[in-house]
């Protein structure tokens, strides 16, 4: 594991940490709400996006056995519940369980997947399913369900949903996961289960708002009893792998990693035999050893399991090293039990932090061949130490609340820098009876002695939409920091789109590269800290290319005076275009050179500063240059 260069003191860090603070305001903004359980005991998806563009993050809530809920940001620090004017009371045939989140359709605005679940219905141990919601975004405030016409007709046990770019045509597909189809218990002592699990889905996006399912011909239709998915790229070239974290592993089928071997449409598992033959209940993505690769923090019944990437070929579990295997509920000898997580900077201090949503589940010793889970047992929060491991700071911070938790999401919902968190709860309390009803948790982190941030929000042009799946790359001081755009949401649940990183003492960062899944690579220079920086695809400055076909080409000075005129130089008769941009790729200037000749910087009004040149030609050319 590379060991870090600690930046910042030990004492700032300490300092951040004990001013760390998170408080449930739920009941204050009047989201008096939780997840219909109706005896199932799983479930409650949480999605943060800006269903509406503006610039807020709005709330989606999956109600189970009663409607789902929809809570516009009023961008004061309050929420209002849509649900019947956006036409998102989604119906409650079936079960409703997890949510996420995408513009399917490319036409600027994000739609919503819900997955759909049913119980035991009377037939014995069958279960049956019901199709899941696709509910289209009419730019209007109001939402259409098109699952029929979209041809997501199959139905399933579903839990989890991801969307992402499989094919890197620019548009959305759709995996979803689905669970359990008839329960079996195996017999003899230790018991165990034999339960039989639905073939996960693959949908391809025909680009029409029509899709195909295709996880045959992909390779991808997995049988676990799949609680969790997730699109990333874990191999970091380019293209999206896929996770499944399957439940009951040891006895079904274990959670998987498929590699992408795009342009061949077709998955490979890499996962090690064994390492994932869990509970598995969501996966959860972020580089925790910054070694410039993205790790994998996986829950579980007992101890959660850190998967370190070992280069994009391997997974080693890494939980005891990092300290954070979240195995016992606090005090007791009774297994914890997670459900969501999170590797973020929820305390912008540049290092990750660990966030994991608990919640005990009703179990009996002769279906369960684990300790049976007899005390309530609150949510985690695992505190980034600097040098790849975490310390458990759960109640200092004020995370571990007791109610029977399971998804979750996070985002900077009030827009002030920090990231805020969002717990669905279930209908149902275990151990000692509290004095207060169960409800959703919306954490406001507010602390007030955090470090600086900063939060980019990807426009695409070429890209899958909202930049899903590209990677956001920030230097500064020496030290590289990414961050996957829906990377993960973990169980059942979407986070928000931004790329947020924490950045302690530092006032800006020193460059930002953005890797598109179209293959574009944007890069940024001096971006101050303590804002959203908004980008477009493209317009950046394009990767340097000192081999493009423009012959003799050459660029002098490129230390000037501000009175001083900028040479360009090229043996070719075509003729270029150019662009100059200031360190942050606003554009200042553009024109034509029809031949080698000269950019006057005093007509230009450059002040002192670092700038570029960008050339196109057959090619494009990038060049920095500094005015004193």
């Amino acid at each position: 594991m590379n060991r870090f260069l600690l930046f910042i003191p030990l004492l700032f860090i300490g300092l951040i940490a004990s001013a760390q603070n998170f408080e449930d305001i739920s009941i204050d903004l009047g989201i008096d709400f939780t997840h219909d359980d109706n005896e199932l005991n799983m479930g409650g998806g949480v999605a943060f996006f800006d269903y509406d563009n503006d610039g807020d993050e709005d709330l989606y809530l999956t109600g189970g056995a009663q409607y789902d809920r929809l809570y516009r940001n009023e961008g004061d620090g309050t929420f209002t519940d849509i649900s019947f004017i956006a036409g998102t009371f989604v119906s409650n045939l079936g079960h409703t369980i997890g949510v996420t989140t995408g513009d399917i359709d490319n036409d600027g605005f994000q739609d919503i997947l819900v997955t759909n679940f049913q119980e035991d219905l009377n037939l014995g141990d069958t279960i049956i399913g019901f199709r899941n919601f696709l509910l289209k975004n009419n730019q209007d405030g109001t939402f259409t369900d098109i699952g029929i016409q979209a041809g997501m007709v199959e139905e399933g046990t579903s839990f989890s949903a991801a969307m992402g770019d499989v094919n890197l045509d620019g548009y959305l597909d759709i995996y979803i996961g689905n669970y359990v189809t008839k329960l079996g218990f195996a017999d003899g002592p230790g018991g165990g289960f034999t339960h039989k699990c639905g073939a996960n889905h693959l949908y391809i996006n025909n680009q029409d708002g029509t899709f195909t399912e295709m996880s045959e011909e992909y390779g991808v239709a997995n049988a676990g009893c799949t609680l969790g998915t997730l699109f990333t790229d874990f191999d970091y070239d380019g293209d999206l792998d896929l996770i499944v974290s399957n439940d009951f592993g040891q006895y079904v089928i274990p959670s998987a990693a498929y590699r992408n071997n795009y342009p061949d449409p077709t998955f490979t598992d890499i996962m090690p035999d064994g390492l994932s033959a869990i509970y598995g209940m969501g996966t959860s993505v972020g580089d925790f050893d910054e070694d410039g690769d993205f790790d994998y923090y996986e829950t579980n019944i007992g101890r959660n399991i850190l998967h370190k990437n070992e280069d994009g070929n391997a997974f080693t579990d890494w939980g005891t090293e990092a300290v954070c295997t979240n195995e016992w509920v606090p005090g007791t000898d009774q297994r914890a039990t997670g459900w969501n997580s999170a590797l973020q900077d929820f305390n912008n201090d540049t290092y990750l932090d660990l966030w994991v949503v608990n919640g005990r589940i009703s179990a009996t010793s002769d279906t369960l061949v684990i300790p049976v889970q007899g005390y309530e047992n609150p949510n985690a929060f695992f505190m980034g130490d600097g040098d790849g491991t975490f310390t458990d700071v759960s109640s200092a911070v004020g995370m571990d609340d007791p109610m029977v938790s399971r998804g979750g999401a996070f985002a900077d919902f009030d827009n002030d820098g920090d990231l805020d968190v969002c717990i669905s709860t279930l209908d149902v309390i275990f151990g000692a009876t509290p004095d207060w009803e169960p409800h959703i948790l919306l954490y406001e982190n507010t602390a007030t002695d955090l470090g600086n941030y900063l939060q980019v929000r990807l426009t695409s042009t070429d890209s899958a939409p909202n930049g899903i799946g590209s990677k956001v790359e920030i230097y500064v001081d020496g030290r590289k920091l990414i961050r996957e755009i829906g990377g993960g949401s973990g169980h059942a649940s979407r986070n928000s789109l931004r790329a947020h990183f924490g950045l302690g003492e530092y006032a800006a960062i020193d460059s930002m590269r953005v890797l598109w899944t179209s293959g574009h690579i944007d890069v940024l220079y001096q971006i101050d800290a303590n804002q959203i920086y908004d980008l477009t695809e493209g317009t950046g400055f394009g990767v340097s290319n000192n081999n493009i076909e423009i012959n003799g080409l050459q660029i002098f000075p490129t230390l000037l005076e501000k009175s001083d005129e900028l040479q360009v130089r090229w043996q070719d008769e075509t003729a270029l275009s150019y662009s100059i941009m200031d360190a942050a790729g606003k554009e200042i200037s553009k024109g034509i050179l029809s031949r080698p000749g000269s950019i006057s910087l005093q007509e230009l009004g450059l002040q002192s500063g670092i700038y570029f040149i960008q050339l196109n030609g057959k090619g494009i050319h990038t060049e920095k240059i500094i005015v004193q």
